[in-house]
Parts: structure tokens; C-alpha cells; sequence
């Protein structure tokens, strides 16, 4: 079923787009990220590209079958939801290189220093405890703000302001300048719970001796009318559906031994050949666990969050450093028996592309 109503309304019209305009989706979010990565496409059948294209934009609430992609048409849904419409129509970029066909691990296949996960793909192992104490941070004391937007106006979309805050920076990528930051813009209820989770790390983690203890990198958002950043230059950089609307945002991992927390891939990509795989084939060599995996359980705070998409090495690990941040009581709540992180997508596949960043999908109220 593709659905008519709701943030993914507009989405059946990836339903008519060719695998190779699908292709060039995948290539133009890689380009705009400046990495030769690009998400999840279906090796087989279209169904599936436009599928595992749906799952990450939408995550639980649409199923796509052979006859649903097959009788859709283009449907902006602006007379529900008024989100901003995109045409499909695509720049004429290289194709990217198909990688090697996924097969799950098993327990000898993985490299070393890692693990088979239960879903077949190679992890890196948890172990230990959240690497020191938590300081008592309270929302609305202390510098960190509260997270709940009150009044009219909180579907607002707004630049990203102040661009350095408590734990975060906002950088100028992808053509952006310290004065013309047109690729970040988002609902101002979205922003602030960023904002909420990015001071509880810094302040939760002070004293933590892992990583290397700086902000975390913001990167696209949407433009200031909504629509997905780059649609200014005629050269849209995701997949329609996704980072329209400020209510998307992508980010750097929280990373150790690196200059910064930047956007930037936290592990080896290729195969034993040297052929892209576009996530994770090795264990990740930059990558702060501890502190990923609390600010991603800080933004399961908001009911308004829809999923958290990270690479495949990495999400079953951050759900069980969540654990152990519940048990050493840095967080509480619904985070706590139930996560929203997204790591594979149909058929149990490894999303590709998020060696490099996660990208954060929120539900408008």
C-alpha cells in the first residue's frame, strides 16, 4: 500500500521514476555530500528500488507491492499536507558502480573486531560501560534548553540559529557560505529538540575521556521554502520525500582521533577488491559509540520522531549502548524498551550510504 495521506503523501511519485533516474537519486545525494555513497537500490526489480527508496523517507507506514508501483501516478498531496512537490526530473550525473550483492554473515565471515548480528550483517561489539559519570543536566537550567516548542508558530521554518550552540555547529557545505547557508533551514520545533540533544551530550559527557569531545556537525536540512536543499540550483541533493519541509535533517557520528564531528565516513567502504560497497565493511575506526548513542537516545524525547537512520555496523550497536545509558541512568523513558533506529530495509538488506552520516526524520505533529 502506498499511502494518500500524512508527510509521505507525495511519495507515489517515485512510483514512475525509471531505475535510471533512481540511480541518479542515489548519485546526486552522493555528490552532495561530497562521498561516493549513495542509499539503499534495489539490485533486482524496480519495486524494490522504489520500496527501499519509500522505507527510508517513510519508514513503517508505507509497503509498496508489484501492483501498487505498477498503477501509481504522481500524486503531490499538496491538498492534504501541502508539501512542496518535486518533478522527478533529474541532472544527467554518471551512474554509480552497483555494489557486490548483499549475503548475510555468518560467524567466521566477519573481519576482524567485529561480530554477526542476528540480522546477518557484521557489527561491532559493545562492551564495557558508558565511559565515566554523568553530570546532572536539567532541560532549561544550565544552558541546555527545553525541547518542547509552546505557541503557534512552531511549524515554522527558520534558519538554524545561532549556528555554534551547546554541542552543535552548523557549517557551510555543499556550496554554502558563512552568509548564504541555503541548505539549512527547519521547522523551529525541530530544531529546538536538536538542540535539546546536542547540550545533554555536552553536558552529560564532560568528563568523558573518549572521543575527541567537540560538536556535532549539522548538515542538510531544507531550504527556507521548505523544498530539498539544492532545488535552488536546479540540482536537488535526496530523494523526493526526504529533507523537505524542515522536518529533516542529516548529521556527522560523534567520532574519536578526528579534528571535528563533521559529516564524514567513520570506516573502510570498499570490498577485499577495492570495489564500493557504500557502508561499513570494516570495523569503524573513528566512531564515539557512547556519545552517538546518546544524543540519538535524547532525541527519542519528542513523539514527533520518526526514525533515525544509521550505517548497518553501527545500529545494532547504538541500540545497545542505549541500553547501557538507561541502566547507568543517563536516559529514561520509551527510549529505553523501544528505538527508532533504521538499518536495514526490505528483505532485511543493509541500508547503504549512512557510513558518512545519519539521517534524522521527524513527523509533523
Amino acid at each position: 500500500m502506498i499511502p494518500s495521506k500524512g508527510r509521505c503523501g507525495s511519495l507515489p511519485l517515485l512510483a514512475t521514476v525509471s531505475l535510471r533516474e533512481t540511480l541518479r537519486i542515489g548519485r546526486l545525494w552522493a555528490l552532495s555530500e561530497g562521498e561516493p555513497n549513495f542509499m539503499t537500490i534495489s539490485r533486482t526489480p524496480l519495486c524494490l528500488t522504489v520500496a527501499l527508496l519509500l522505507l527510508v523517507a517513510c519508514g513503517d507506514d508505507v509497503m509498496a507491492t508489484d501492483s501498487a508501483v505498477a498503477d501509481a501516478t504522481p500524486d503531490t498531496g499538496a491538498a492534504d499536507t501541502g508539501a512542496i512537490p518535486h518533478d522527478g526530473n533529474l541532472p544527467d550525473v554518471p551512474l554509480p558502480p552497483t555494489p557486490t550483492p548483499w549475503t548475510p554473515c555468518t560467524e567466521l565471515s566477519c573481519p576482524v573486531d567485529m561480530i554477526c548480528h542476528a540480522s546477518g550483517i557484521c557489527v561491532i561489539e559493545v562492551e564495557g560501560e558508558p565511559p565515566g559519570p554523568s553530570a546532572t543536566c536539567t532541560p532549561g537550567a544550565g544552558g541546555i534548553p527545553n525541547w518542547q516548542c509552546a505557541g503557534t508558530d512552531c511549524d515554522a521554518i527558520e534558519a538554524f540559529e545561532p549556528v555554534d550552540g551547546p554541542g552543535y555547529e552548523v557549517y557551510p557545505m555543499n556550496g554554502e557560505t558563512e552568509t548564504n547557508r541555503y541548505r539549512s533551514y527547519l521547522r523551529r520545533d525541530v530544531r529546538m529538540l536538536v538542540q535539546y540533544a546536542t547540550a545533554m551530550v555536552d553536558c552529560q559527557a564532560a568528563g568523558w575521556t573518549d572521543g575527541n569531545g567537540g560538536p556535532l556537525g549539522l548538515g542538510d536540512m531544507s531550504e527556507a521554502d521548505g523544498a530539498i536543499p539544492g532545488t535552488s540550483l536546479g540540482m536537488p541533493g535526496s530523494p523526493p520525500g526526504t529533507h523537505v519541509n524542515g522536518l529533516d535533517i542529516d548529521t556527522g557520528y560523534y567520532q574519536s582521533g578526528t579534528a571535528n564531528n563533521r559529516l564524514g565516513t567513520i570506516c573502510d567502504h570498499t570490498d577485499a577488491s577495492g570495489a564500493e560497497q557504500y557502508r561499513c565493511t570494516s570495523a569503524p575506526t573513528t566512531f564515539d559509540l557512547w556519545r552517538t548513542a546518546l544524543f540519538v537516545g535524547h532525541m527519542h524525547v519528542s513523539p514527533n520522531l520518526g526514525r533515525v537512520v544509521v550505517d548497518p555496523a553501527v545500529g545494532p550497536p547504538i541500540e545497545s549502548a542505549i541500553v547501557a545509558l538507561c541502566t547507568s541512568g543517563y536516559l529514561a523513558g520509551s527510549v529505553c524498551t523501544d528505538t527508532s533506529i533504521k538499518y536495514v530495509g526490505f528483505g532485511s538488506e543493509p541500508l547503504l550510504f549512512f557510513n558518512h552520516h545519519m539521517f534524522i526524520a521527524t513527523d509533523a505533529p
